[in-house]
């Protein structure tokens, strides 16, 4: 009887492996699954890019005012209308004599070399509006000596700015409304507050809606 028992086949229940059906099968849930998830997932990255760039702006401006508070110096906010380049810089005129300057046809140039500024670009897929801020739009280059130490002063010396937005050193500021959008025309605004110039944010909205 034993020996009738070891000689029957064992039965082996371990499996091998997939097989191709099963592996096409597995593929086909994963790429329908990935399709379904791309679209939404897209539209969160390009939200994300266009918060990104709207608290970083956020942040220079913020850092405009303490560093004219700081220093005692006006300092100036510039940016590309249409384009994605910024400029934070001191400026060693009164704002309204600037402003006379420029409607004249001049552009002042300080020397400002070794104190604070910063120059940037948005995120590839944002971009400033193109109408300018609240102070109109300028449309004038920048003078050399403005954009001295800045490591992109010959990238940024071409840029038609807009008007600049004035930071002082009591706290206040000129003003301005700042809009920045993406290809989709989402678009975050941002508002420089004239007594404080405190920088706020708007939620995303959709241009026209």
């Amino acid at each position: 009887m034993t020996a009738w028992r070891c000689a029957l086949p064992r039965r082996n229940h371990t499996r091998r492996g997939f097989t191709l059906f099963e592996m096409l099968l597995v593929l086909m849930v994963l790429v329908t699954a990935a399709s379904l998830a791309a679209p939404p997932l897209r539209r969160v990255i390009q939200e994300h890019q266009l918060h990104q760039s709207a608290d970083l702006l956020k942040v220079r401006l913020t850092a405009a005012r303490v560093h004219a508070i700081e220093s005692g110096l006006t300092y100036q906010f510039r940016f590309e209308p249409g384009g994605r380049m910024y400029l934070v810089i001191p400026s060693e005129h009164d704002p309204a004599s600037a402003q006379q300057s420029t409607a004249a046809g001049g552009t002042a140039a300080p020397s400002s070399t070794g104190r604070w500024k910063v120059g940037g670009a948005l995120s590839t897929a944002v971009h400033f509006d193109a109408q300018g801020g609240g102070n109109g739009t300028a449309n004038e280059p920048i003078h050399a000596a403005w954009l001295a130490d800045l490591p992109q002063a010959d990238e940024l010396q071409g840029v038609n700015w807009s008007a600049p937005v004035y930071f002082l050193p009591d706290g206040s500021s000129t003003g301005a409304v700042v809009k920045v959008l993406d290809h989709r025309n989402l678009s975050v605004t941002l508002t420089v507050r004239s007594l404080t110039a405190g920088v706020s944010l708007t939620p995303i909205t959709r241009e026209g809606s």
